[in-house]
C-alpha cells in the first residue's frame, strides 16, 4: 500500500452505495474523485511522481472504470494503454479469462498479439475487492507474454481479502477501507 497519510484526502471523494448492485453488497463509487478537476489532477500528479523513472512499457485498464484510471496513468507517464474488456467487446484474435466476482461471474478478454512479448505493464483498476477481476487480468497479461510489473488500484477493500488471490504480485492500493 502507498503511504496512507498521503492519500487520506481521497476519502472525501468516495461515495458508499449500500445494496448496490444487489442486496447485501456495499459498492464504493469513485465518480466524485473524477468529477472534481482539482482532486483528479492531484491524483494524476501523485501517480506520475510514484512511477517516474521506472521501466514500464504499458498500462492495462480494466473494464470499465479501470479504463478511466488507466488512461489517467498512461497520460501521466506518456505510455500506451491496453484494454482488458468484457467478453465480445474486442475484435479477434483475443485471449479470454472467466472469473468469479463477489456477486457473480464474468469474462474478460484482451487483443492477442506477439508484439507485446517481453514487456512490463501495470494493471490499473478502480477497486480491489475479492481479487477475481485482478487475477483474471493477470492471467490475460501473462498469456500475452507480458510481465505484470504491478497491480494498481485506487481503493482496496481489506475485508474482502483480494490481495490473497494475487500471490507474489506487487499490489498497490492508493487508499484502503
Amino acid at each position: 500500500m502507498v503511504d496512507e497519510n498521503s492519500t487520506l484526502w481521497m476519502k472525501d471523494y468516495i461515495e458508499s452505495c449500500p445494496n448496490f448492485p444487489k442486496p447485501g453488497v456495499l459498492f464504493y463509487s469513485l465518480a466524485p474523485l473524477l468529477a472534481n478537476p482539482e482532486a483528479r489532477n492531484r491524483l494524476k500528479t501523485e501517480l506520475q511522481q510514484r512511477y517516474a523513472g521506472r521501466s514500464i512499457d504499458g498500462i492495462v485498464g480494466v473494464s470499465s472504470r479501470g479504463f478511466i484510471w488507466g488512461t489517467l496513468l498512461a497520460e501521466a507517464l506518456d505510455l500506451p494503454l491496453f484494454l482488458a474488456s468484457k467478453k465480445g467487446k474486442t475484435p479477434p484474435p483475443v485471449v479470454q479469462c472467466t472469473y468469479t466476482l463477489e456477486y457473480g461471474t464474468d469474462c474478460l478478454e484482451m487483443k492477442k498479439t506477439d508484439a507485446h512479448q517481453g514487456k512490463k505493464w501495470i494493471i490499473v483498476d478502480d477497486v480491489l475487492a475479492s481479487g477475481g477481476t485482478a487475477q483474471a487480468v493477470v492471467t490475460l497479461v501473462e498469456a500475452l507474454g507480458v510481465q505484470v510489473e504491478e497491480i494498481l488500484v485506487v481503493l482496496g477493500l481489506k475485508a474482502l481479502s483480494g490481495r490473497e488471490k494475487l500471490g507474489a504480485h506487487s499490489v498497490v492500493s492508493l487508499l484502503e477501507l
